[in-house]
């Protein structure tokens, strides 16, 4: 075995010995070249591990700062996303602002509130809204938007009070027609929709007539609109006919209304169509 070893080394030495006498061009230039073609072959095959590793740690640093860069970006996608979220919310805002002071305009000496709870139970359809005694704020106000009545308010507490909805089965109020001037009863279905009751048969009722509270009671002032009729129906045995009626607030998408004070008791008086 060791007589092996020995003979190998002194091969490789001797290998070796050739190679710089050939390299140095001491045994002439046609075994330079010859030992070039040979050895580059060689040290080429020898130098291929080494320039695997390199290249497979370049690539590894590549990917290092690509996640680092990746985490950089996504970083700031977020922010830009956050930054997005908020210029929208500030945005939607903008209707808020005007419908507020439209109903600044409309409603003088009104409380304005926003709409901080929604609660649209099968059984109950309210709103809570962040004004309550310490505001003014009492039982029965009668409760509005831009565009027309909400409902009324049924609860209070110091700060925050709850309003019934006029979608609610409960919720009856005094109304009329504002062509004909026909007055009955409006009350909620517990749907999107309404109906006004106790309409004389031979009133004049058409689809898009407006109905307005009619002032009755005290709770709703007169003249502020409910919803406008989608169609008449008789009833089969009776002495009336009544009107289903589309609200003219969309109670789902409400962020602020208006609480009116209470008004002293009217007394209904007829007065001429208008034309």
């Amino acid at each position: 075995m060791n007589r092996r070893v020995i003979a190998a080394g002194v091969v490789a030495g001797a290998l070796a010995l050739l190679v710089i006498l050939v390299r140095t061009g001491l045994l002439g230039a046609a075994a330079q070249e010859l030992a070039f073609d040979v050895s580059a072959p060689v040290l080429d095959a020898a130098g291929w591990p080494w320039r695997l590793m390199r290249a497979g740690w370049e690539t590894l640093a590549g990917n290092r700062r690509l996640r680092a860069e990746n985490a950089q970006l996504a970083a700031r996608v977020g922010e830009l996303e956050r930054e997005v979220s908020v210029l929208r919310d500030e945005l939607a805002r903008v209707p808020q602002v005007g419908e507020l002071a439209s109903l600044q305009e409309r409603y003088p000496g009104a409380i304005l509130a926003r709409v901080v709870l929604r609660d649209e139970l099968s059984w109950s359809k309210t709103l809570v809204i962040n004004r309550g005694e310490r505001d003014g704020v009492m039982m029965n106000m009668a409760v509005v938007a831009g565009a027309g009545l909400v409902g009324k308010i049924i609860h209070t507490g110091y700060a925050y009070s709850r309003v019934l909805l006029l979608t609610d089965r409960s919720f009856r109020a005094g109304a009329r027609l504002r062509r004909s001037r026909s007055t009955g009863l409006i009350r909620g279905r517990g749907t999107h929709e309404l109906v006004l009751n106790y309409l004389p048969r031979d009133a004049a009722v058409l689809p898009g007539d407006e109905v307005v509270t009619s002032g009755l009671g005290g709770i709703f002032p007169s003249g502020y609109l409910i919803g406008r009729v989608r169609e008449a129906i008789f009833e089969e045995y009776g002495f009336y006919q009544y009107a289903v009626v589309e609200p003219a607030v969309n109670v789902n998408t409400l962020e602020v209304v208006a609480v009116l004070q209470r008004q002293p008791l009217q007394i209904d008086v007829e007065e001429a169509p208008v034309e």
